[in-house]
Protein backbone atom coordinates (compact mmCIF):
# COMPACT_ATOMS: atom_id res chain seq x y z
CA UNK A 1 0.00 0.00 0.00
CA UNK A 2 1.24 3.49 -0.95
CA UNK A 3 2.21 5.92 1.77
CA UNK A 4 0.97 9.56 1.87
CA UNK A 5 4.28 10.81 0.47
CA UNK A 6 4.21 8.39 -2.45
CA UNK A 7 0.64 9.41 -3.28
CA UNK A 8 1.62 13.08 -3.35
CA UNK A 9 4.65 12.32 -5.54
CA UNK A 10 2.54 10.36 -8.07
CA UNK A 11 -0.01 13.21 -8.10
CA UNK A 12 2.78 15.76 -8.82
CA UNK A 13 4.07 13.62 -11.69
CA UNK A 14 0.55 13.28 -13.15
CA UNK A 15 0.02 17.05 -12.90
CA UNK A 16 3.41 17.75 -14.47
CA UNK A 17 2.65 15.35 -17.33
CA UNK A 18 -0.78 17.00 -17.89
CA UNK A 19 0.56 20.58 -17.92
CA UNK A 20 3.33 19.59 -20.35
CA UNK A 21 0.72 18.19 -22.76
CA UNK A 22 -0.96 20.36 -25.45
CA UNK A 23 -4.33 20.35 -23.66
CA UNK A 24 -2.74 21.19 -20.31
CA UNK A 25 -0.78 24.13 -21.76
CA UNK A 26 -3.93 25.54 -23.35
CA UNK A 27 -5.89 25.20 -20.08
CA UNK A 28 -3.08 26.83 -18.08
CA UNK A 29 -2.79 29.71 -20.56
CA UNK A 30 -6.55 30.33 -20.45
CA UNK A 31 -6.58 30.34 -16.64
CA UNK A 32 -3.51 32.60 -16.55
CA UNK A 33 -5.11 35.18 -18.88
CA UNK A 34 -8.41 35.04 -16.94
CA UNK A 35 -6.67 35.63 -13.61
CA UNK A 36 -4.44 38.50 -14.78
CA UNK A 37 -7.43 40.15 -16.49
CA UNK A 38 -9.29 40.22 -13.16
CA UNK A 39 -9.05 43.09 -10.66
CA UNK A 40 -7.03 41.01 -8.20
CA UNK A 41 -4.63 39.79 -10.92
CA UNK A 42 -4.07 43.29 -12.30
CA UNK A 43 -3.26 44.63 -8.81
CA UNK A 44 -0.80 41.79 -8.21
CA UNK A 45 0.86 42.31 -11.59
CA UNK A 46 1.17 46.07 -10.97
CA UNK A 47 2.72 45.44 -7.55
CA UNK A 48 5.22 42.99 -9.10
CA UNK A 49 6.22 45.42 -11.88
CA UNK A 50 6.82 48.21 -9.38
CA UNK A 51 9.04 46.01 -7.16
CA UNK A 52 12.84 45.92 -7.61
CA UNK A 53 12.76 42.30 -8.73
CA UNK A 54 10.01 43.03 -11.26
CA UNK A 55 11.85 46.03 -12.75
CA UNK A 56 15.05 44.00 -13.12
CA UNK A 57 13.11 41.12 -14.71
CA UNK A 58 11.40 43.56 -17.11
CA UNK A 59 14.75 44.98 -18.26
CA UNK A 60 16.17 41.49 -18.89
CA UNK A 61 13.10 40.24 -20.79
CA UNK A 62 12.92 43.52 -22.79
CA UNK A 63 16.57 43.24 -23.80
CA UNK A 64 16.07 39.58 -24.73
CA UNK A 65 12.98 40.46 -26.84
CA UNK A 66 14.70 43.32 -28.68
CA UNK A 67 17.62 41.02 -29.51
CA UNK A 68 15.38 38.30 -30.97
CA UNK A 69 14.40 38.18 -34.68
CA UNK A 70 10.74 38.80 -33.89
CA UNK A 71 11.63 41.77 -31.69
CA UNK A 72 13.87 43.31 -34.35
CA UNK A 73 11.02 43.10 -36.89
CA UNK A 74 8.58 44.72 -34.47
CA UNK A 75 11.01 47.58 -33.83
CA UNK A 76 11.36 48.23 -37.57
CA UNK A 77 8.71 50.88 -38.39
CA UNK A 78 8.31 49.84 -42.04
CA UNK A 79 7.78 46.21 -41.12
CA UNK A 80 5.34 47.29 -38.43
CA UNK A 81 3.34 49.36 -40.92
CA UNK A 82 3.13 46.49 -43.42
CA UNK A 83 2.11 44.06 -40.70
CA UNK A 84 -0.49 46.57 -39.46
CA UNK A 85 -1.96 46.94 -42.96
CA UNK A 86 -2.22 43.15 -43.36
CA UNK A 87 -3.92 42.78 -39.96
CA UNK A 88 -6.31 45.66 -40.77
CA UNK A 89 -7.22 44.06 -44.09
CA UNK A 90 -7.89 40.71 -42.39
CA UNK A 91 -10.04 42.46 -39.78
CA UNK A 92 -12.04 44.31 -42.45
CA UNK A 93 -12.59 41.13 -44.47
CA UNK A 94 -13.74 39.20 -41.42
CA UNK A 95 -16.43 41.84 -40.74
CA UNK A 96 -15.23 42.50 -37.17
CA UNK A 97 -14.20 46.08 -38.00
CA UNK A 98 -17.62 46.93 -39.48
CA UNK A 99 -19.41 45.43 -36.49
CA UNK A 100 -17.21 47.36 -34.02
CA UNK A 101 -17.72 50.59 -35.98
CA UNK A 102 -21.49 50.06 -36.11
CA UNK A 103 -21.65 49.52 -32.33
CA UNK A 104 -19.54 52.63 -31.72
CA UNK A 105 -21.72 54.77 -34.00
CA UNK A 106 -24.91 53.54 -32.36
CA UNK A 107 -23.77 54.61 -28.89
CA UNK A 108 -25.14 57.94 -27.66
CA UNK A 109 -21.72 59.25 -26.59
CA UNK A 110 -20.19 58.61 -30.04
CA UNK A 111 -23.16 60.26 -31.80
CA UNK A 112 -22.77 63.42 -29.70
CA UNK A 113 -18.99 63.49 -30.31
CA UNK A 114 -19.49 63.08 -34.08
CA UNK A 115 -22.03 65.92 -34.16
CA UNK A 116 -19.68 68.19 -32.19
CA UNK A 117 -16.72 67.32 -34.43
CA UNK A 118 -18.72 67.91 -37.65
CA UNK A 119 -20.04 71.26 -36.46
CA UNK A 120 -16.60 72.45 -35.31
CA UNK A 121 -14.90 71.18 -38.49
CA UNK A 122 -17.33 72.78 -40.96
CA UNK A 123 -17.06 76.13 -39.15
CA UNK A 124 -13.25 76.04 -39.40
CA UNK A 125 -11.41 77.62 -42.35
CA UNK A 126 -10.48 74.26 -43.90
CA UNK A 127 -14.03 72.92 -43.41
CA UNK A 128 -15.66 75.97 -45.03
CA UNK A 129 -13.36 75.72 -48.08
CA UNK A 130 -14.13 72.01 -48.44
CA UNK A 131 -17.89 72.55 -47.97
CA UNK A 132 -18.01 75.40 -50.52
CA UNK A 133 -16.02 73.38 -53.06
CA UNK A 134 -18.45 70.45 -52.68
CA UNK A 135 -21.56 72.66 -52.89
CA UNK A 136 -20.30 74.19 -56.16
CA UNK A 137 -19.45 70.81 -57.71
CA UNK A 138 -21.95 68.89 -59.87
CA UNK A 139 -22.51 66.24 -57.18
CA UNK A 140 -23.00 68.92 -54.50
CA UNK A 141 -25.53 70.89 -56.61
CA UNK A 142 -27.48 67.72 -57.35
CA UNK A 143 -27.51 66.71 -53.65
CA UNK A 144 -28.66 70.23 -52.67
CA UNK A 145 -31.52 70.18 -55.20
CA UNK A 146 -32.64 66.72 -54.03
CA UNK A 147 -32.57 67.84 -50.37
CA UNK A 148 -34.65 70.97 -51.10
CA UNK A 149 -37.15 69.01 -53.23
CA UNK A 150 -37.59 66.45 -50.47
CA UNK A 151 -37.96 69.23 -47.89
CA UNK A 152 -40.64 71.03 -49.93
CA UNK A 153 -42.61 67.78 -50.37
CA UNK A 154 -42.94 67.29 -46.62
CA UNK A 155 -43.12 70.87 -45.26
CA UNK A 156 -46.21 73.04 -45.23
CA UNK A 157 -46.30 76.86 -45.50
CA UNK A 158 -49.00 78.22 -43.18
CA UNK A 159 -48.11 81.82 -42.21
CA UNK A 160 -49.12 82.30 -38.55
CA UNK A 161 -48.18 85.96 -37.95
CA UNK A 162 -48.25 89.28 -39.79
CA UNK A 163 -45.10 90.48 -41.53
CA UNK A 164 -43.52 92.98 -39.03
CA UNK A 165 -40.61 94.37 -41.12
CA UNK A 166 -40.08 97.19 -43.59
CA UNK A 167 -40.29 96.16 -47.30
CA UNK A 168 -36.55 96.83 -47.81
CA UNK A 169 -35.51 94.29 -45.11
CA UNK A 170 -34.55 90.92 -46.71
CA UNK A 171 -36.51 88.14 -44.96
CA UNK A 172 -36.54 84.34 -44.81
CA UNK A 173 -39.50 82.11 -43.94
CA UNK A 174 -38.63 80.12 -40.84
CA UNK A 175 -40.49 76.86 -40.12
CA UNK A 176 -41.60 76.70 -36.49
CA UNK A 177 -42.76 73.14 -37.18
CA UNK A 178 -43.43 71.13 -40.35
CA UNK A 179 -46.54 73.23 -41.19
CA UNK A 180 -46.26 76.76 -39.70
CA UNK A 181 -43.90 79.53 -40.84
CA UNK A 182 -42.98 83.06 -39.70
CA UNK A 183 -40.86 85.76 -41.31
CA UNK A 184 -37.49 86.60 -39.73
CA UNK A 185 -34.50 88.63 -41.07
CA UNK A 186 -32.55 86.64 -43.64
CA UNK A 187 -29.14 87.22 -41.99
CA UNK A 188 -30.40 85.71 -38.72
CA UNK A 189 -31.84 82.67 -40.52
CA UNK A 190 -28.53 82.16 -42.37
CA UNK A 191 -26.55 82.51 -39.14
CA UNK A 192 -28.35 79.52 -37.64
CA UNK A 193 -28.42 77.38 -40.79
CA UNK A 194 -26.27 74.26 -41.04
CA UNK A 195 -27.61 72.70 -37.84
CA UNK A 196 -29.95 69.72 -37.71
CA UNK A 197 -33.62 70.68 -38.10
CA UNK A 198 -34.52 70.27 -34.39
CA UNK A 199 -31.43 72.21 -33.21
CA UNK A 200 -32.05 74.99 -35.79
CA UNK A 201 -35.64 75.46 -34.57
CA UNK A 202 -34.67 75.31 -30.90
CA UNK A 203 -31.95 77.96 -31.32
CA UNK A 204 -34.33 80.34 -33.15
CA UNK A 205 -37.19 79.99 -30.62
CA UNK A 206 -36.03 82.89 -28.36
CA UNK A 207 -35.38 85.12 -31.41
CA UNK A 208 -38.90 84.50 -32.79
CA UNK A 209 -40.29 85.24 -29.30
CA UNK A 210 -38.27 88.50 -29.18
CA UNK A 211 -39.60 89.64 -32.58
CA UNK A 212 -43.28 88.68 -32.19
CA UNK A 213 -43.64 88.83 -28.38
CA UNK A 214 -45.15 85.33 -28.18
CA UNK A 215 -44.23 81.69 -28.72
CA UNK A 216 -45.82 79.72 -31.56
CA UNK A 217 -44.60 76.30 -30.43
Amino acid sequence: MKTEEEKLESKRKANKKYYESKKGKATYKKAHIKYYSSKKGKARLKKWRESEKGKASGKVSGKKWRGSEKGKISLNSEERKIRGRINSKKRRESGKAKEAQRKRRESEEARIKDCEWQRNYYYSKEGRIKKNAYQQSEAGCSAGQNTMAKRRRYLGCEVVAEYPFQPDVPIAWHHIDDEKVVAIPEWIHKKYSGYKREVHRRKLEPIVFGIYGKSFV
